[in-house]
C-alpha cells in the first residue's frame, strides 16, 4: 500500500478503529483532541518490536507512529522534524511513563515540548502480534496470524513544488 502520512499501531490506531464518523470539519481540532485525550486515558501499553534500518526496538509503548508528515490525526504536530523529500521517516513513540506528559502536551501542542521520542529511518520492519493497525486515515484489525510489516519510502516518491515563504524587509 502507498502511504502519504503514515502508519501506526498503539493509541492513534485504536482511536481510529473505533471512531464512529468525524465531526464537522469546524469542530475536527478540538474534538479530535478531546477524544485522543479520552483515549490515552484509557490507553493500555502494549510490547511492540520493530527493527530501524537493522536496529532492534522492543519494549512497551502506548503508540508507534511510523511518519513521513509532521502533522497528523487533530493537526497534532507528531513528527517534529519530518520533512517530505529528505527521504528519511520519523518513527515517533511514547513510552508508558510519558502518558501524563502527553495528557499534558495535548492541551498545547504548539507551545510546549513533546513527550514523544523521535529516531529516524529508512526501512522499518514492524512486528504486527496484536491490536488494529492503521495506514494513514484508515484501520485494519489484525490477521489472523502474526504479521510482518515493511515501511520503507519509494524509489521515486510525489515532488510537491511550493514557493519559498516571503521575507519581509
Amino acid at each position: 500500500r502507498r502511504v502519504v502520512e503514515g502508519v501506526g499501531v498503539g493509541l492513534l490506531a485504536n482511536w481510529m478503529y473505533g471512531a464512529s464518523s468525524k465531526p464537522p470539519a469546524h469542530e475536527r481540532t478540538q474534538k479530535g483532541r478531546e477524544l485522543l485525550r479520552e483515549a490515552l486515558l484509557k490507553a493500555v501499553p502494549r510490547h511492540w518490536s520493530l527493527n530501524i534500518d537493522g536496529h532492534e526496538l522492543s519494549q512497551e509503548f502506548l503508540l508507534i507512529e511510523v511518519l513521513n508528515t509532521r502533522f497528523i490525526g487533530p493537526a497534532l504536530p507528531m513528527g517534529p522534524s519530518s520533512a517530505p523529500g529528505d527521504r528519511l521517516l520519523d518513527i515517533v513513540y511514547l513510552l508508558p511513563p510519558a502518558r501524563s506528559e502527553m495528557l499534558s502536551w495535548l492541551d498545547n501542542p504548539h507551545r510546549t515540548p513533546s513527550p514523544l521520542l523521535v529516531r529516524q529511518g529508512r526501512k522499518i520492519i514492524l512486528n504486527w502480534e496484536h491490536g488494529p493497525l492503521h495506514i494513514d486515515d484508515r484501520s485494519w484489525e489484525r490477521p489472523d496470524k502474526n504479521a510482518q510489516v515493511t515501511i520503507r519510502l519509494a524509489p521515486e516518491c510525489l515532488q510537491v513544488c511550493a514557493p519559498l515563504p516571503h521575507k519581509e524587509q
